[in-house]
């Protein structure tokens, strides 16, 4: 999974992205998430799951970092530095603000400002050849994070 933007339309607490049972070897990078009013970004409430690399990513909460909720393999984590130090993903991810065109409009092109922009892993393995404008995948001095260029 690599430069989409992921959404929790439930609003059920399962988060933006669900790990299901047993994924193994999954390359999660690139990505930006957004939680919904329930703070949850990612859902993993199983242990049986392994190889999977999560990194490069950029995560939002409106609550702030503080108040963003992870489940990895079954343990809860309330904000970023917790959830980074708890589950060892992340180690280059970020928590900010993606500054989206007009997120709630459906315009998830960044803003010249967003922290998203040059902050993506360049493993050619998973960024593609383009965007979803269909333009280079990578522009500037690295691949942004997400699925805008």
């Amino acid at each position: 999974m690599s430069g989409y933007r992921a959404r929790d339309i439930i609003g059920e607490g399962s988060g933006q992205l669900y790990v299901q049972y047993d994924t193994r070897n999954n390359v999660i990078k690139n990505n930006i998430f957004v939680a919904s009013s329930t703070g949850v970004l990612i859902y993993n409430e199983y242990t049986k799951n392994s190889g999977n690399v999560v990194d490069y990513n950029l995560y939002f909460s409106p609550g702030g970092s503080a108040d963003a909720f992870w489940t990895w393999k079954s343990k809860d984590y309330t904000g970023f530095s917790a959830y980074k130090a708890g589950s060892g993903n992340d180690s280059h991810s970020l928590f900010m603000d993606p500054k989206f065109v007009n997120a709630p409009g459906g315009d998830i092109h960044l803003q010249s400002s967003s922290p998203a922009i040059d902050a993506g892993s360049t493993d050619s393995a998973i960024i593609g050849t383009q965007d979803i404008d269909g333009q280079p995948r990578v522009q500037g001095a690295d691949v942004n994070i997400g699925a805008d260029e």
